[in-house]
């Protein structure tokens, strides 16, 4: 299975330190399943 993390939770695990979601994280890896994370930017123009 494929988990996609969006950039709320990565941040959030960056900022917090969070040794439970880093745990059920590589617990997931090591099972075999892959993370990913999607970043979507919009860029605005100004005319």
């Amino acid at each position: 299975m494929t988990y996609m993390l969006d950039t709320n939770i990565c941040s959030y695990i960056m900022r917090q330190h969070s040794r439970s979601i880093l745990e059920t994280l590589e617990n997931r890896v090591a099972e075999g399943h892959i993370l990913c994370m999607s970043v979507i930017r919009i860029l605005s123009y100004l005319p």
